[in-house]
């Protein structure tokens, strides 16, 4: 059993019983079956506006991937819940924006999802990629099967948060390799945040190279300023509820 396991099935339980089940946003009383963020605050995250996509993919400018799902702009609310994800373990909110991301995509394009591969090393740190999670629950909306093995992140990068463009173009070079024959396959690949895209063209390029007929990225959300920086950092002052 690994950790993201353990703490999904034992920890995370626990953990809701000994805390008063309140909305990290508003305070109110969760439903049964509810963590971290009620709905209603959830559903006011404010969605990217489809013209945006395309300025971003203009902005990537890239030959490796087909097309791009983003749904969210990057604001302080989700901001707080994907670091909820990301550095805290509450993992029940990878389903909830899976939910939201599958609710976008074509699914009848895809032979398999999977999702931005983290170093052995940060993952081992982590004890889970978040981006494996959403990918994962993404497959299991849309019916599509998620593997993980496809991709491997080779190069313990420095994190993006601080670098301009084309340094992180540089940063991600040759960081990920696949050894799987993908020919003809057709793939979605999925991260937690786009900025500038070099590491999911990265990853694209990657899968192309291994004969993917079809690549497309999706992202859960991205800044609308291009020179946001200091998304990695964790929020100061957060309190659980």
């Amino acid at each position: 059993m690994n950790l993201s396991t353990i703490y999904k099935n034992i920890i995370e339980p626990v953990v809701s019983i000994a805390l008063p089940a309140l909305c990290v946003f508003c305070q109110s009383q969760l439903e049964t079956g509810r963590k971290v963020v009620c709905k209603q605050c959830f559903d006011k995250l404010p969605h990217l506006p489809l013209n945006f996509i395309d300025t971003l993919k203009d902005e990537i400018n890239s030959a490796y991937f087909e097309d791009l799902y983003v749904v969210y702009q990057f604001n302080p609310e989700f901001k707080t819940l994907i670091h909820l994800l990301k550095y805290n373990r509450f993992l029940s909110i990878a389903k909830y924006f899976a939910k939201s991301l599958a609710a976008t995509v074509d699914s009848q394009r895809y032979d398999f999802v999977t999702g931005v591969p983290l170093h052995p090393i940060k993952e081992r740190e982590r004890g889970y990629n978040q981006s494996f999670l959403i990918a994962g629950h993404v497959g299991n909306f849309l019916n599509i099967p998620f593997n993980d093995k496809v991709i491997r992140r080779v190069k313990n990068t420095t994190s993006q948060t601080t670098l301009n463009r084309d340094k992180r173009i540089e940063n991600v070079k040759q960081a990920f390799i696949s050894k799987i024959d993908l020919q003809n396959k057709r793939i979605l690949l999925i991260d937690d945040v786009i900025t500038t895209g070099s590491t999911l063209d990265a990853c694209a390029q990657v899968l192309k190279q291994q004969g993917a007929i079809r690549v497309d990225l999706a992202a859960l959300s991205t800044p609308m300023n291009f020179l946001q920086n200091n998304l990695e950092i964790e929020p100061a002052g957060l309190q659980i509820f």
